[in-house]
């Protein structure tokens, strides 16, 4: 850039002194100012665009904990109404039933199958059961074993005694 008509230019490539425009503006601080003030609105953009999307998954988190919730809440609604778990009386009721349904003796042992200790239980009496039958074998006091013919519909037997 030269002179023009006896005025310095607005801008000067070279790195001299640089005036202010007609507007009363340096133009060196112009292009630094918009550059500033790009960049501060694109993070204030990035930050709500964050923010939204934290909005939405939190939102599709929530759908899902709502569904949930609408699903368990029959479930422990029904639940409140069994009795107390109580590890220690279901173990002792499984022992007694193996005792009065055992359907074999061998060697002093009595077997009794799963399918005639729990039927026509409740679910919830059947897992109950279950579950002290898998602590009393775990225990050593009965031994759970599956039934060869039956093993896919989830059949075993329980042996109490030697």
């Amino acid at each position: 850039f030269g002179m023009m008509g006896g005025e310095e230019d607005a801008f000067d490539a070279t790195g001299g002194d640089v005036e202010e425009d007609d507007f009363g503006v340096d133009p060196s601080q112009v292009d630094v100012d918009f550059g500033d003030r790009v960049e501060e609105r694109a993070d204030v953009i990035s930050r709500k665009m964050d923010e939204v999307s934290d909005e939405l998954i939190q939102s599709e988190l929530q759908l899902r904990v709502n569904e949930w919730q609408k699903r368990i809440r029959p479930l422990l609604a029904a639940e409140e109404k069994h009795p107390p778990f109580d590890m220690v009386k279901y173990g002792e009721e499984v022992k007694v039933m193996v005792e009065e349904k055992a359907v074999t003796e061998k060697e002093g042992a009595k077997i009794a199958t799963a399918k005639e200790l729990l039927a026509g239980q409740p679910q919830y009496e059947v897992c109950r059961k279950f579950l002290a039958s898998l602590q009393l074998a775990n225990m050593g006091e009965v031994t759970i074993q599956a039934e060869v013919d039956d093993v896919e519909a989830g059949g075993f037997t329980i042996k109490r005694g030697s």
